[in-house]
């Protein structure tokens, strides 16, 4: 049953990610009833960091069924429905090949069929997608209008979602877009991830408690953007009238290279004192680089990345020492 005192209802798949956590908030903050899909129903570390663990419903499905989603939907009528499950990472991706691309899929149709079978015909439904589902096309700037190329599992399960999406939009009717996400980062990232490991590395380094930083191919070049303006970019598409796809970027490409000195730079090292490259990290098939245009979600929704690479830099590696 909607609350009346809440404007609208939404449930988010994959709230506790960077991404889930961060659109949990935005939505709270903008008066929502936020529902928030886990594997585990206790409140997770990126709620408590947020302060939101009191603010968010958390719904504990084990296995994101169309049943499931059916009862979820006829149980809490929501308006928004936000789809962030799916491998965080390539390198996950290329150890867990079948779950990236199989249980990826099949989560995505469950909640699209679903919200097709529901009564509730006006339910707006957001996926998050990815820029690596281009691979590496020799272009200026890749736009929407580009084929999907994928280079790993991790692409290639978020490019069959995607276009399940278009299916559902185009032969349904339904209200089913696609948010098409460069690499973004924040303070919830783990080191887990490249840009966090090295922030990580350069820290103990800096205090004497690490000798050197391996990393793979640091030639790569990504477009690097902040995670909690990406999630605005979320929310405005679903306040399109029209449903339409977008790329999420900030249309600045920089080298992992550039990224790594910006950090050593940050604790006033020479990173090529510290770094040693490491071929077990190099990943199979990939992309060297990708450049990508963001113009069509600034002229149609008004959004722009604001945050730069060095600001970017700058939050990371103020963050670890705080």
């Amino acid at each position: 049953m909607t609350n009346l005192n809440h404007k609208k209802v939404a449930i988010i798949f994959g709230a506790g990610g960077q991404d889930g956590a961060y659109l949990a908030r935005s939505l709270i903050d903008a008066n929502y009833k936020v529902y928030g899909v886990t594997r585990n129903s206790q409140p997770c570390l990126n709620h408590i960091r947020l302060k939101i663990q009191d603010k968010i419903s958390l719904i504990q499905i084990k296995s994101v069924t169309k049943e499931a989603c059916i009862e979820l939907i006829n149980e809490l009528n929501p308006d928004e429905i936000y789809n962030l499950m799916g491998p965080s990472s390539v390198a996950y991706s290329f150890e867990n090949p079948k779950e990236a691309i199989d249980i990826s899929l099949a989560n995505c149709l469950s909640i699209l069929e679903a919200i097709r079978l529901s009564a509730k015909i006006n339910i707006k439904f957001f996926n998050a997608s990815s820029t690596d589902c281009y691979g590496d096309i020799n272009a200026g700037a890749i736009n929407e209008d580009y084929k999907f190329s994928p280079k790993s599992p991790y692409a290639s399960g978020k490019a069959s979602c995607s276009m399940a999406v278009d299916i559902y939009r185009n032969a349904y009717g339904l209200y089913a877009v696609s948010g098409i996400l460069s690499n973004h980062e924040s303070v919830l990232r783990g080191t887990n991830f490249v840009t966090m490991k090295c922030v990580h590395a350069a820290k103990l380094i800096s205090q004497g408690k690490l000798n050197t930083l391996e990393l793979g191919n640091i030639s790569i070049k990504r477009d690097w953007g902040w995670a909690e303006e990406y999630v605005e970019a979320m929310r405005l598409m679903l306040e399109n009238p029209t449903p339409q796809n977008y790329i999420i970027a900030t249309g600045k490409t920089v080298s992992l290279e550039y990224f790594v000195d910006g950090v050593f730079r940050f604790f006033d090292m020479d990173y090529k004192n510290f770094i040693q490259i490491n071929k077990a990290f190099i990943r199979p098939n990939e992309i060297s680089e990708i450049n990508l245009d963001a113009q069509l979600i600034e002229h149609d929704l008004g959004w722009k990345a604001t945050s730069k690479i060095d600001e970017i830099i700058v939050k990371l590696c103020t963050s670890s020492i705080n």
